[in-house]
């Protein structure tokens, strides 16, 4: 009941928008397809009350429920496997799962993590005395919720399982029993392959084939996308810093009770402590090199905070107990539970507050607002995971605006999704064949269609910026519209557009940072598309965005560039100060920072700046560019000598592509400091 209170009324950011759409139409979802999820979710939107992003809202509070009640039921078995009370720990356990934020943010939106330790919980819960037949199906079924964070937690509890029965004769009947049913769980997979061939409404990629379906539950196109992120060894202690802070937001102080109790278990029963040790590992492991992307955004660390908590209760009951056996006091084990549980509420009054997702509004008010303006007919691209998922889901479900064409510019390239355009096209709008995004700008201005697009997306953004197109901008907050030159249009007060937008936000209860950021952020690639003609105005929409949203990343490094550029460099330098504080794998601020120190002539802190960017993945080109400002600041206080090193580190060790024009002047500086020496 808690979390249904706490609930979001509907749609919500991310991917909320797709998942819900997925649902509702039995369609596929993004990598890796969650075809268990789907299906859980399509039996919430028969429920008979609420729109359908609600009934699957139910879904995931219902799942949070049963973590924290199966959750509470495993730290009690283990408290009885090291002779606790069960009692005190169950309720600390349930204390400690409830105070998460993370959890109650997954469980009150439409989300595939909440499920997912859901059923993690229950085969915990059953591994050590169940049949091997029930635990190798609850494996084999978890492959179809968040199966690529779920893998390895629930390899661990098979492990664990196999671990308690080692001593007995047919443990290798036993494992060879639950890898078959693991097999038979996970026949669930199939559903992609057979909704792909049905071509439903929402189908992200074609796992139809065999090739298809491994690039599906791979994550494919996602390994592409974010290379540079998976696996990036360099920025390994920065991103583990920030797993530990996170896991510290979702445990607080009873962390180190964790390790207690992980430790006491490992020495007294291994095979109960493999299962929960083996899937704060896993999950850590999962979080710093498969999807460093998502802590962002709390999309990962949901596993390991509640595992830990679980833990942790062991731990802080067991902690409890023999402090009170060494002040001799014996015989109320009651007054023992009660300070444990005491103790438990203390901790969680100190953990940050739950997401406000119940006043949630934004982005229903936001697509809505979107989809109204757009003439009758016409073309939307949309680039953002926020706008993709709520468009998404007010034509596909909610069937707003069949008469736009709503095209997504991660799919432009993907025949298959191109193929299900032109077919949802009742118009003949589109080429048969997909051509480039500005190509097809022009294609459809030929045929007088009203065309749209959502600011951020680089190929349809340089339209904007080029001097010889016939173009010009119409800004409808978050989106612009194109129309030739000579139709009379005007352009109206992009701050005014962006106050409205927040008033009603306000007025409807959601004053949550993500649907500021999301006005914000328009607001700010506005001023960027724009810079080159309209300077003045592009100042104004980029400061404002900064007032409006000053923790989001983009919209605070578009503010700290536009600062160094006016010279307000103690500014510059507190908008990054502020993301940086918050966002460990935030470069560019850092960056920027760093730029605006030397300018200032505090080389010594831009140099802490630039250190910060370097394993961030920094580019070579700024790379370049921090040592030339460095190099100058040197020679401007007659360090020669430093200046040269500088120079020449930058022309040996960066002197690659576009920082070779950089590194060349560094070089000449060097030159020109060494001849004024002699």
């Amino acid at each position: 009941m808690v979390f249904l209170w706490r609930a979001a009324p509907g749609l919500t950011w991310y991917d909320a928008g797709e998942l819900a759409t997925a649902a509702s139409t039995l369609g596929i979802a993004h990598p890796t397809g969650f075809p268990g999820w789907i299906l859980l979710g399509k039996l919430s939107t028969l429920l008979p009350f609420g729109p359908s992003a609600f009934r699957v809202v139910i879904m995931s509070c219902a799942a949070g429920a049963i973590t924290v009640g199966v959750g509470a039921a495993v730290s009690g078995q283990l408290a009885a496997r090291l002779g606790l009370q069960v009692l005190p720990t169950m309720v600390v356990a349930a204390l400690l799962l409830l105070a998460q934020p993370t959890l109650a943010l997954h469980s009150t939106t439409v989300e595939v993590y909440s499920p997912t330790v859901a059923l993690l919980c229950v085969l915990w819960r059953v591994a050590p005395s169940a049949r091997a037949a029930v635990v190798g199906g609850l494996v084999g079924v978890l492959a179809g919720l968040h199966g690529a964070s779920a893998a390895l937690p629930a390899f661990a509890a098979w492990c664990g399982h196999l671990l308690t029965f080692h001593s007995s004769a047919p443990w290798r009947r036993r494992a060879l029993v639950s890898v078959a049913f693991a097999l038979l769980g996970a026949l669930v997979l199939a559903y992609l392959p057979v909704r792909a061939a049905a071509d439903p409404y929402s189908g992200w990629g074609d796992p139809s084939s065999l090739g298809g379906l491994w690039d599906h539950l791979s994550g494919a196109r996602i390994r592409g996308a974010y290379a540079q992120d998976m696996g990036a060894t360099g920025k390994t202690w920065v991103l583990a810093q920030w797993v530990f802070s996170q896991l510290w937001d979702q445990v607080g102080v009873a962390l180190p009770m964790a390790v207690i109790g992980l430790v006491a278990l490992r020495v007294a029963a291994p095979s109960a402590a493999l299962p929960l040790g083996g899937a704060v590992v896993a999950d850590v492991a999962y979080t710093l090199f498969v999807n460093p992307m998502g802590m962002r955004d709390a999309q990962t660390g949901v596993i390991a905070a509640v595992a830990a908590a679980l833990l942790a209760a062991v731990g802080l009951v067991m902690v409890v107990e023999r402090a009170m056996r060494s002040l001799e006091h014996t015989g109320r084990p009651w007054i023992d539970g009660s300070l444990a549980v005491v103790v438990a509420l203390a901790i969680t009054h100190h953990l940050p507050p739950w997401p406000e997702a119940h006043a949630l509004r934004g982005p229903t008010l936001l697509v809505d607002g979107a989809l109204a303006q757009i003439p009758p007919a016409g073309v939307l691209f949309v680039g953002s995971d926020d706008f993709a998922a709520t468009t998404l889901y007010a034509q596909g479900v909610e069937q707003a605006r069949p008469d736009v064409v709503r095209l997504v510019k991660q799919h432009l390239h993907d025949p298959h999704a191109w193929r299900r355009a032109v077919r949802d096209d009742g118009l003949g709008r589109l080429p048969d064949a997909l051509i480039p995004p500005a190509d097809l700008l022009g294609y459809l201005a030929r045929l007088h269609v009203s065309t749209q697009w959502e600011l951020g997306e680089p190929a349809l953004d340089a339209v904007l910026r080029s001097a010889s197109a016939d173009w010009r901008v119409v800004f409808r907050l978050p989106f612009v519209e194109v129309v030739p030159v000579g139709v009379p249009t005007r352009e109206p007060d992009l701050i005014a557009e962006a106050e409205r937008s927040r008033a009603a936000l306000i007025r409807l209860g959601d004053v949550g940072p993500e649907s500021r950021a999301v006005v914000a952020r328009a607001l700010s690639l506005a001023g960027t598309a724009v810079f080159s003609t309209r300077p003045g105005a592009a100042d104004r929409w980029i400061l404002a965005a900064h007032a409006l949203a000053p923790d989001d990343v983009k919209v605070a490094t578009n503010a700290s560039a536009r600062l160094l550029e006016l010279g307000r460099l103690d500014e510059a330098i507190a908008a990054s100060e502020r993301v940086a504080a918050t966002r460990p794998d935030a470069v560019l601020p850092r960056y920027n920072a760093g730029v605006a120190a030397v300018m200032a002539t505090r080389l010594e802190e831009g140099r802490r700046w630039f250190l910060d960017a370097a394993p961030l993945g920094l580019s070579r080109l700024r790379a370049a560019r921090a040592l030339h400002l460095l190099a100058v600041g040197e020679a401007n206080r007659g360090n020669a000598a430093r200046a040269v090193a500088l120079g020449w580190f930058a022309r040996d060790g960066l002197d690659e592509g576009g920082a070779r024009a950089v590194t060349a002047m560094i070089a000449v500086l060097g030159e020109r400091l060494v001849g004024a020496q002699k």
